[in-house]
């Protein structure tokens, strides 16, 4: 083989690996900021205060970026955020209606 073919596959072996790992990284990236909130919109309680109350969007968006950008150890921002919305919104809604209201909103 020539020095001119040997160049080229050895080019060609650095763009595939380069591009292999790319794709590798994708795979395990973390998941965004809005393909999490749109798996928190599926949660019945949590999904309802998050259409009804836009403050809550905005808490739990903040909560993951920061999570993200600056990880703590234990209990991340957005659990606890998840945490506090639940105690300020869902437990008084739920203690306010009754228990056939309470039952139907779990549905």
């Amino acid at each position: 083989m020539g020095r001119r073919t040997i160049l080229l596959l050895v080019a060609a072996a650095i763009v595939a690996v380069g591009a292999g790992g790319w794709y590798g990284l994708s795979l395990f990236a973390p998941p965004q900021t809005d393909q999490i909130l749109a798996e928190l919109r599926k949660a019945p309680l949590l999904g309802q205060m998050i259409a009804d109350v836009p403050s809550v969007e905005q808490r739990l968006r903040q909560a993951i970026d920061d999570d993200r950008r600056d990880p703590l150890p234990g209990r991340s921002r957005a659990f606890e955020a998840i945490v506090d919305v639940r105690k300020t919104y869902i437990v008084p809604a739920l203690q306010k209606a009754g228990d056939a209201a309470a039952l139907t909103v779990m549905d």
